[in-house]
């Protein structure tokens, strides 16, 4: 008996046992699957986040693309608008300056109508006297070409630095007119008109840019007799220039110039006769030489003949005279500080010839 209990008893233990083992086979069996399930739905939330991330990017680009394109039409849209606007704001401001130009110009010639008005009722001078038979030899041969309205020495005189104007002239030409010395040409240029553009009232002022004429006009003439012409007649046209537009409306720039003009004349005695023809030519009363008008000379020929420029005004025509002899007067007025150096144009040469 106690044997078949035995036996029964460990059936049962056996039996217990490998239901624990099945049990327990069982549980691990359901946590692999639950670990499975697990990972299934975590790679399947990760394709989800993937996929909805790539979605997410891609309606961010398609944002970006439809806004890059809105932008670029309103920019476009913004520009033709500006065009438009600035298109008609300029044919705005072409058609104004185009009324104040065509005002101007009604201004200009109803402003030339009364100076020819004024011209026209100054009194005119008698018929010129019959010209002499050959027989019969003028008064003054040198100055036939003049009026008389000049004395023969200061016809002389003019007609004297004419010819040494023309003749320096002429040696100029063959470096203005010459490619090959159009580098030479704008060098001395350079050297010269700077120079006279920037003399002021100053001494020390006066004296470097003086200095600085010299030094050009000298180089000039240790280089060829053409280029040495050129830079005085340069000189003298700028210095002439500087008087009609500088002085005209600064008067008393006038005896800086005159200093400078001294200084460079007591160096190069050419360069007087060359300015002072310049100075003759430009204005006829520093020769001195009134112009009177003639019997049926017209108003152009006779304002011709008196040195306006063209569609230039009475008011304009003074201005620039008058400069011209302030600086003139300058000239023969302004003491040089060198005593051992005689003035190259003094208050002698005024007007008494």
């Amino acid at each position: 008996m106690e044997r078949i209990h035995m036996t029964a008893e460990q059936s049962y233990n056996e039996m217990m046992r490998q239901q624990k083992e099945r049990l327990a086979r069982q549980k691990q069996e359901e946590l692999a699957f639950e670990r499975q399930c697990a990972q299934q739905i975590e790679a399947r939330m990760e394709e989800l986040a993937q996929e909805q991330n790539r979605q997410t990017r891609e309606s961010v680009l398609k944002l970006q693309r439809y806004t890059t394109k809105i932008r670029s039409q309103k920019d476009e849209a913004d520009r033709i608008q500006k065009e438009k606007q600035d298109a008609e704001a300029k044919k705005e401001r072409d058609r104004i300056a185009a009324m104040e130009e065509e005002k101007r110009k009604k201004e200009e010639e109803q402003k030339k109508k009364e100076d020819l008005q004024r011209l026209a009722a100054q009194p005119r001078d008698p018929p010129p006297s019959p010209v002499p038979p050959p027989s019969q030899p003028p008064a003054h041969s040198s100055a036939s070409s003049v009026s008389d309205e000049i004395s023969p020495q200061a016809s002389e005189e003019m007609e004297r630095r004419r010819k040494i104007l023309d003749h320096t002239r002429a040696q100029s030409q063959m470096i203005t007119s010459n490619a090959q010395f159009e580098s030479t040409k704008k060098e001395f240029y350079k050297k010269i008109h700077l120079p006279i553009q920037q003399i002021s009232g100053t001494r020390e002022q006066i004296m470097s840019r003086s200095e600085a004429l010299k030094r050009a006009i000298q180089e000039a003439k240790n280089m060829r007799e053409d280029v040495y012409m050129y830079s005085l007649n340069l000189a003298a046209s700028k210095f002439v220039d500087q008087g009609a537009m500088q002085v005209s409306s600064h008067k008393e720039s006038a005896f800086s110039l005159a200093y400078a003009i001294i200084i460079i004349a007591s160096t190069f005695p050419e360069f007087m006769d060359i300015l002072i023809a310049q100075f003759n030519a430009a204005c006829p009363f520093t020769v001195p030489h009134y112009i009177s008008r003639r019997r049926y000379q017209s108003d152009q020929e006779w304002t011709a003949a008196q040195g306006f420029k063209a569609n230039e005004t009475i008011d304009q025509y003074e201005n620039r005279m008058m400069g011209i002899l302030r600086l003139y007067a300058a000239i023969i007025q302004t003491k040089f500080g060198n005593a051992a150096i005689k003035h190259p144009f003094g208050i002698e040469k005024g007007f008494s010839i």
